[in-house]
């Protein structure tokens, strides 16, 4: 008998979103809500400083940024194969669309995402070599 591949209980899904700047410790500094502490990472030859919310939760449920900031040095995807994959928009739904605005604004990445009225949600829209794509 043919064994059929199970699918995972669970379905990929957007949890949060991670923005690069040049200027971490200016970012958590404005900051309207606490982004968490700024953890220095390493790997091999590169390293990042990271905002890491100190009890794990994500800055309104994934739908505010964590921030990095990549070391001096060329950013790491200068380095992979470009397979094609471009991120068209990033997408946040929110009770009170006025104040997600004014958060992102506040943080200066207002313009990297539509907000619009509704449950609270995050979600990618990508075009790849097989079409267009919603990650939710």
């Amino acid at each position: 008998m043919t064994q059929v591949p199970r699918r995972p209980a669970v379905r990929a899904r957007a949890l949060c979103w991670v923005v690069g700047t040049d200027d971490l410790d200016a970012v958590v500094a404005a900051s309207p809500v606490d982004l968490g502490e700024v953890v220095h990472f390493t790997r091999g030859d590169r390293s990042w400083r990271l905002t890491v919310p100190a009890d794990g939760h994500l800055p309104w449920g994934g739908l505010l940024p964590a921030f990095i900031e990549w070391s001096p040095g060329p950013h790491p995807s200068a380095a992979q194969q470009d397979l094609g994959v471009r991120l068209d928009k990033v997408q946040i739904s929110h009770p009170d669309p006025a104040s997600c605005r004014q958060a992102l604004d506040t943080l200066q990445v207002g313009h990297l995402a539509d907000v619009v009225e509704g449950e609270a949600a995050l979600s990618f829209h990508l075009t790849g070599p097989s079409g267009a794509a919603v990650v939710d």
